[in-house]
């Protein structure tokens, strides 16, 4: 399993808030499935969060894809999280 990290300097969707916007919620994406566990996972550890859960099922399966592509994927997903907060 390939784990990677994108960095960005802001996030697209926490550039504009301020502290009485009130907390983002946390932002799960997946290329299947898989990622229900981690959001059964994080809603037993912090059950007072906010979760958006993204299963890319149309572009399944990452794993074969190159950096870049998912790379691309990452960021459309994190403008998905943004339209929705």
């Amino acid at each position: 399993m390939r784990h990677w990290s994108i960095s960005c300097c802001s996030w697209p969707c926490t550039a504009g808030r301020g502290p009485t916007d009130g907390p983002a919620p946390i932002g799960v994406f997946d290329s299947g499935l898989g990622g229900l566990t981690a959001v059964r996972q994080l809603r037993r550890v912090l059950p007072g969060e906010d979760i958006v859960y993204f299963g890319d099922t149309g572009r399944v399966p990452y794993g074969s894809r190159g950096r870049d592509i998912i790379v691309q994927y990452a960021r459309q997903d994190i403008r998905f999280y943004c339209s929705r907060t």
